[in-house]
């Protein structure tokens, strides 16, 4: 239908169809958590109806993770088994609940009450009113059997521009896809020390110079909406040609200008335009309230001066749990209800056979037998709780990542489980990072956030600040926030800036993190 539309010429009915099979089950999830019922109903009511839905959709998620279990039975597997059987109880258990309040306490009150809805398709107009204002384009990517295209939409277009690859992009894509997601599992060192080549390389596939002359010469802000494959992938920092750079950046430096220098405006993703519609506005005040985790698993030393830096910018109202402290049971409703940030500076896990086994790890984990009861797994956070929360931040490993085999896009990782608990943001990984240099861009992007910036620009920000950074202005930039370094660590990280130029130049460095939704 899509190519048929466009043969049509008709690219505004073929973005709806791309849009149909992307994140679906997830933007059908997010639509029903926001049904409510009409006329005078308690609040404790009200209250008592999200809790069973957020409750009912994590027991979903944790008979799924099971399910495979149940396929194998054996004598191993038989106490699994019996978990997955003890699930499905509870669940009829929570369903029976939510049946009873909505008959006894919420149709008397709105006889039409019901807790589906149909999800219409998202229209052209639509998508075009999610811009939030005329210096933004949107740039959704679809990947089909033998070709990949591009929609873009500018703030004033009547319909979308459509660039459609050829044959040769397209098995160049997958070739390059093949070769980068092979390297990266089997030899990181090797992957690392490519990754700039692989950049420039899936640039020039994309053909980004051209997509970007496509999109109006003022827009400053740029939406991004992958698809598959393409969401496991920095597209903030691929590199763009001189011509495209029209907007100087803050500094001078001998790196090759990229996207996150073209849009001064910020940089973003959305896993689709229906999920960014159904996703509120976050808005920079009220966000006084941090929740954090830091360094749970005792090994993660440069956690400590994040958290320390960024407890300084929401002092007095910080609730970190610290080192042994940050176990799965001490992260209560109670003190996630009052976040309006709520920051994980440890370990994560994605789960490449099982996305829904993907985890955060926790305090009195051995991380040589990965025990997911003591992690939060990414079904459990479908249970939480965060209606004030206006940003997750996932200091940790490949939070980022979803599914590479996926055909349909449903887009099953960690970001998904917290915008669905409530949060409009979400800043993630897409590899195993460094945790010297995420110290260093997590703490200027805090500072950045509370000088009134969006998400994306103080991400986008704190990148090219880390990217471009002499050793001699890390150094100061140190001194000047007395950072509690032991003497060892001083000298150490003062001889690798003396070493380096720019030490964090790669992106590897500073790459890896997106800022996902609004």
């Amino acid at each position: 239908m899509v190519q048929v539309c466009i043969n049509t010429d008709r690219s505004d009915s073929a973005l709806q169809y791309v849009e149909r099979s992307k994140a679906r089950n997830l933007v059908e999830l997010l639509a029903a958590r926001d049904i409510y019922p009409k006329g005078n109903i308690p609040q404790t009511v009200i209250e008592e109806l999200a809790r069973l839905r957020r409750e009912i959709v994590a027991e979903q998620r944790r008979i799924e993770m099971r399910s495979e279990v149940g396929q194998i039975a054996n004598l191993e597997t038989l106490p699994a088994l019996s978990a997955s059987q003890d699930s499905r109880t509870y669940l009829n258990q929570l369903q029976q609940e939510l049946d009873e309040l909505i008959r006894q306490d919420i149709q008397p009150h709105d006889d039409t009450f019901s807790l589906t809805q149909r999800v219409e398709p998202v229209t052209f107009q639509q998508v075009r009113d999610l811009l939030p204002n005329s210096q933004t384009a949107l740039i959704e990517w679809y990947i089909a059997e033998d070709t990949f295209l591009a929609f873009i939409v500018a703030p004033h277009s009547q319909t979308p521009l459509v660039w459609r690859s050829s044959a040769q992009d397209y098995q160049a894509l997958m070739t390059w896809i093949s070769i980068y997601l092979t390297t990266y599992y089997d030899n990181k060192e090797q992957w690392q020390l490519a990754l700039t080549e692989k950049l420039q390389q899936l640039a020039t596939i994309l053909n980004l110079d051209y997509l970007l002359s496509l999109i109006p010469s003022d827009c400053s802000q740029l939406i991004l909406i992958p698809h598959r494959f393409l969401h496991l992938f920095p597209l903030h920092a691929l590199p763009v040609g001189d011509g495209n750079l029209l907007f100087t950046t803050e500094t001078q430096s001998s790196h090759t200008p990229c996207l996150i220098d073209r849009f001064l405006g910020g940089v973003r993703y959305a896993p689709s335009c229906q999920l960014l519609q159904l996703t509120p506005n976050w808005k920079c005040t009220n966000f006084s309230h941090l929740f954090g985790v830091q360094n749970p698993t005792l090994d993660l030393a440069y956690s400590d001066i994040e958290m320390a830096i960024i407890r300084q910018t929401f002092h007095p109202h910080a609730e970190i749990l610290v080192k042994a402290e940050a176990r799965k049971e001490a992260i209560s409703d109670r003190c996630l209800q009052a976040a309006h940030c709520v920051h994980f500076a440890c370990h994560g896990i994605f789960d490449l056979e099982s996305p829904l086994r993907s985890a955060l790890v926790l305090a009195g984990v051995d991380l040589n037998e990965l025990e997911l009861e003591r992690c939060l797994t990414l079904g459990e956070i479908f249970g939480l709780n965060l209606s004030q929360c206006r940003l997750v931040t996932l200091s940790a490993c490949e939070t980022g990542l979803t599914d590479p085999t996926s055909l349909s896009d449903e887009y099953i990782g960690l970001p998904s489980g917290f915008l669905y608990a409530g949060s409009p943001s979400v800043v993630s990984s897409l590899w195993t990072i460094s945790d010297i240099s995420t110290a260093f861009l997590v703490a200027k992007f805090y500072q950045n956030l509370q000088q009134g910036s969006s998400v994306a620009v103080a991400l986008n920000q704190a990148q090219r600040w880390l990217r471009d950074a002499t050793g001699d202005e890390l150094q100061q930039w140190m001194e000047e926030q007395q950072l509690p370094l032991n003497p060892t660590l001083k000298i150490s990280l003062a001889r690798r800036f003396r070493q380096n130029r720019e030490p964090f130049q790669s992106p590897f460095y500073w790459a890896a993190f997106c800022p996902i939704g609004q």
